[in-house]
């Protein structure tokens, strides 16, 4: 009997990227269920600009956890224009 081995993506943590402990759960998950390469991004330390958390198959991803009230989420999120998806 033939086994098929799920592929276990990669995570790249590049230097300047310092993922909290939620982003690493959730793209520790990622990477094994989905099988995807995860790219850590460097935050932009100037004024006003914001940057996604991560490059997965090559769409920009905000990585949130539903910690604050609903409303300043979305806030958070509609603000946030430069993602192109949600985890």
């Amino acid at each position: 009997m033939w086994m098929i081995q799920k592929r276990i993506g990669n995570i790249i943590v590049p230097p300047g990227s310092y993922p909290t402990k939620h982003e690493k759960v959730t793209v520790d998950y990622l990477a094994k269920a989905l099988g995807v390469d995860i790219l850590f991004i460097p935050p932009d330390r100037r004024a006003n600009i914001r940057t996604p958390d991560i490059v997965m198959d090559g769409f920009y991803w905000e990585i949130k956890v539903p910690l604050v009230e609903a409303r300043e989420l979305l806030r958070t999120i509609c603000e946030t224009r430069c993602i192109n998806h949600l985890i």
